[in-house]
């Protein structure tokens, strides 16, 4: 099925350029249809972020963060990995693969990174997810956080002033 013709490879007597191109263009049309936004782990953070500034507990940041977005990234990977499924049930082999593919991924981001492995290294980390050491902070332009509490130091409230 491979031959050289006129200095180009070819598959089954067409240019594997033409054939690239065609299933680019097939996948472009699929990618088109594709909701546009799925939930970020981003998302996960910033309320683990709101929560360790009012609190100050990175333990009870990791609690409430994902407690109150893990039902909206659980819906929509529930819904995406459906959708992948629907699309391996059709008749085209390429889409079937990438179909099964995108669904084992959306299946295990769901489940085994943002449900098991984020908030495990958030815990894991503890204070010291929430410092930005004064470099990165000149380059982004924004105040560079204090270095992180040691621990069983909690911080003050306005009780306490």
């Amino acid at each position: 099925d491979i031959v050289e013709r006129e200095g180009r490879i070819a598959v089954a007597d067409r240019p594997v350029a033409e054939r690239l191109a065609a299933w680019v263009a097939r996948e472009r049309a699929l990618a088109g249809r594709l909701p546009r936004r799925y939930p970020s782990i981003e998302d996960a953070l910033a309320r683990m972020r709101e929560e360790y500034d009012a609190t100050g507990s990175t333990d009870t940041a990791v609690i409430r963060g994902i407690g109150r977005t893990g039902r909206l990234v659980t819906s929509a990977a529930l819904i995406l990995f459906l959708a992948f499924v629907s699309l391996a049930s059709g008749p085209q082999t390429e889409i079937k693969v990438l179909a099964t593919g995108l669904a084992a991924g959306i299946l295990l981001d769901a489940t085994v990174i943002r449900a098991l492995l984020v908030p495990a290294v958030v815990s894991l980390f503890g204070s010291w997810n929430w410092w930005l050491p004064k470099m990165p902070a000149r380059i982004l332009r924004v105040e560079p956080s204090p270095s992180p509490r040691p621990a069983g130091q909690q911080p003050a409230t306005e009780a306490a002033l």
